[in-house]
């Protein structure tokens, strides 16, 4: 966001995967909650099929008849209307009490929920301008500051340990950027830029993974070193993506951009050039070349009825040359017409 890559493709593309990411994730999350209370091998399944049931339900139940009522409102103006407002809330409350009811934290229901409300009209932009400046501003530096107090770094007090965090930095980073990357070169045939950027975008960690550490912490999975290790990871990964995206891929893009606009100037002013040409050779109309060819091809009509068939002299090469100007002055003033155009 802080680079204006949500609207690019390469920002809607990693938000998607991380999206289905954050759904496997969670998937995986709750049936290892299942596994951490105590609960047998049956329980960690049926919370993986409730799991699946309610994405099934939101996705392909509520998501259509929300977008129906929504399609309702929007074919009258009124598409962020005040019925449709608090039906978007409720959905969001309703999707975090359900996962929670389930064992599931309540964050997973709400990021369904969020899926669910219809991208057309300015529904998403009235709502994410009136959401998003409480939850950025207030409610999301207060989970941060939950997890900073909750991370002893006192705990990583030998050389030991810093030395694993940093193997866990690279072994992490390396199982992120690359299967990223070749996925993104093999499937999309971008430049390799491109692809890696896409690798260091995924590589970042952020408020999931958090939620996911502090679960962690309250279930007992996680030991009070491992959750340091782990946010300490997460938080230089994250502080990194901006610089090294920034070399990578803002500088490699823009350079891109320039070329391809001082090419298109340059295609640009060839273009008006040769139309400019194309004018001043086009003094004399088209109809008085026409009418001066058929006068001259009558005139030569009975020269041409006592020569042999097969033989072809001056006056024939004259005619078919011509001919062969008059069609070629239509084509290049069709041509650079379409071109003026375009």
């Amino acid at each position: 966001n802080a680079m204006n890559l949500l609207n690019e493709p390469i920002g809607i593309q990693t938000i998607s995967l991380a999206a289905v990411e954050d759904i496997v994730v969670w998937i995986i999350l709750a049936v290892a909650s299942a596994f951490s209370s105590g609960g047998s091998a049956l329980q960690g399944v049926y919370t993986m099929l409730y799991t699946l049931a309610f994405i099934i339900v939101m996705i392909f139940i509520i998501r259509p008849i929300f977008n129906r009522i929504h399609a309702y409102y929007l074919r009258h103006d009124d598409d962020c209307n005040l019925y449709v407002v608090v039906g978007c809330f409720l959905l969001l409350v309703l999707g975090a009490f359900t996962t929670e009811m389930m064992g599931i934290h309540a964050f997973f229901g709400a990021f369904i929920a969020g899926l669910c409300i219809p991208r057309k009209g300015e529904l998403i932009e009235f709502l994410s301008l009136r959401i998003e400046l409480i939850i950025v501003e207030f409610f999301l530096p207060l989970y941060f500051a939950n997890s900073g107090l909750n991370t002893r770094l006192t705990l990583l007090n030998t050389g030991r340990i810093w030395w694993t965090l940093c193997v866990l930095i690279i072994l992490a980073s390396v199982a992120k950027i690359v299967p990223v990357t070749l996925a993104t070169r093999l499937c999309t045939r971008k430049p390799w830029y491109y692809c890696t950027s896409m690798g260091i975008l995924m590589n970042t960690r952020g408020i999931v993974q958090l939620i996911v550490l502090n679960i962690g912490v309250e279930l007992n999975i996680l030991s009070p070193v491992i959750f340091a290790m782990f946010v300490v990871m997460a938080t230089v990964l994250t502080f990194s993506t901006s610089p090294i995206l920034y070399l990578l891929y803002r500088r490699k893009h823009d350079s891109t951009k320039l070329e391809d606009s001082n090419n298109a100037q340059s295609l640009q002013l060839i273009l008006e050039e040769e139309n400019n040409r194309n004018d001043h050779q086009d003094d004399v109309p088209t109809v008085e070349l026409e009418s001066s060819l058929q006068r001259h091809i009558l005139d030569d009509s009975t020269k041409m009825n006592n020569r042999r068939k097969g033989l072809y002299t001056s006056v024939d090469v004259r005619f078919n040359t011509s001919q062969s100007l008059l069609h070629s002055e239509r084509y290049q003033s069709r041509r650079y017409s379409r071109m003026t155009l375009f």
